[in-house]
């Protein structure tokens, strides 16, 4: 089910909000607009509203280039 508008609102508000310490303060952080996150030992992935990644563990994660 997609999120509702005021839903949207709200993660995009805290993305804002987020993106403004990341900028000063963790620089090698970042928010992607869409991604799929899978826990460890199970076959479903879920799409947060709002994830922070750092880019240097990327190259640990065997599924972010698929």
């Amino acid at each position: 089910m997609e999120p509702t508008g005021p839903h949207e609102q709200v993660a995009a508000l805290i993305g804002r909000k987020l993106n403004v310490e990341i900028d000063q303060k963790f620089p090698d952080f970042f928010i992607p607009y869409r991604c799929l996150s899978k826990l460890l030992g199970t076959e479903t992935a879920f799409r947060p509203d709002v994830i922070v990644l750092d880019k240097n563990q990327l190259g640990n994660e065997t599924l972010w280039q698929q």
